[in-house]
C-alpha cells in the first residue's frame, strides 16, 4: 500500500483527492442523495464521486477551473467518450440522470471548496431538478445523425414532392 492511502480511505469523499484545483467537472445530476465513489473513470482517468444534497447528487471530479482544451481531435474524442461513459454508468446505477454538457465546470468562489458551490446550486435548483427527474424517469434519450447527398435529395424532392412532405412513401432507390 502506498503511503497515505490508508488515511485517505477514511477521510470524507470531498477530501479524498489530494490535488484540489479549484474546480469541479460536473457530468450529471442523479436521482439519489448519497455519497458515492465511482472510481477513476472520469475524463483523463479522474476519480469520480458524488456531491449529495437531499434526494439528488451531482456526479463530479476535481479539475482545474478552466475548460479542457486540445487541438488533437482524438484527445477531445476520448474526453467526450469518457464523459458519456460516466453518464451511462450513473444511469445504470441510479436509473434516472440529468446529463450536463461536456466540459461543464463549477469554479470555486471565494475561500470555500467547490463542493460548497455545487451544493448551493443543488439547493437553489432542487425543486426544478426534482421536477425534471420525474419528467425523464423511465425514459431514454437517443441521438440520430443523418448524412445525405444534396444532389440525391434534390432529385427525390423533384420526383416525389408530396411523399417527402409526409415521409409516407419514402423509397430512396427510385
Amino acid at each position: 500500500m502506498q503511503p497515505g492511502k490508508a488515511a485517505e480511505a477514511s477521510r470524507p469523499i470531498e477530501d479524498a483527492v489530494a490535488d484540489r484545483q479549484g474546480g469541479l467537472y460536473v457530468y450529471c445530476v442523479v436521482d439519489g442523495g448519497q455519497r458515492a465513489r465511482l472510481g477513476p473513470v472520469g475524463v483523463e482517468g479522474r476519480e469520480v464521486y458524488c456531491v449529495p444534497y437531499r434526494r439528488v447528487s451531482a456526479v463530479v471530479h476535481d479539475c482545474p477551473p478552466e475548460p479542457y482544451q486540445s487541438s488533437v481531435p482524438q484527445v477531445v474524442e476520448g474526453w467526450v467518450m469518457a464523459h458519456q461513459r460516466v453518464v451511462d454508468g450513473a444511469w445504470e446505477r441510479w436509473g434516472t440522470v440529468l446529463p450536463l454538457a461536456f466540459d461543464t465546470i463549477v469554479r470555486r468562489r471565494g475561500e470555500g471548496e467547490p463542493q460548497e458551490d455545487i451544493r448551493k446550486w443543488l439547493a437553489d435548483e432542487y425543486e426544478g431538478l426534482r421536477r425534471r427527474i420525474e419528467t425523464v424517469r423511465g425514459k431514454a434519450e437517443y441521438g440520430v445523425q443523418v448524412f445525405w447527398e444534396p444532389q440525391v435529395v434534390a432529385r427525390l424532392t423533384k420526383r416525389f414532392p408530396t411523399c417527402l412532405k409526409t415521409f409516407s412513401c419514402w423509397d430512396a432507390t427510385g
